[in-house]
């Protein structure tokens, strides 16, 4: 079970998408904008199949 989350990069302001594990209760992921290719740090925490707390920053 996945899940499409959508976010505004930190470094170009565009918006765009990272898909996420419903299985699994936290990750930790770093990931590049579809966008400007800066690298993205996503925490992301999962409770009973439903995504309760996403987080993201600039990772430079």
């Amino acid at each position: 079970m996945e899940e499409v989350l959508t976010f505004c990069c930190p470094s170009c302001l565009q918006h765009s998408a990272v898909t996420v594990s419903l299985v699994h209760s936290r990750q930790h992921m770093v990931e590049d904008c579809q966008n400007c290719c800066e690298p993205i740090e996503f925490d992301v925490e999962v409770r009973s199949g439903e995504v309760v707390r996403f987080d993201y920053r600039g990772a430079n």
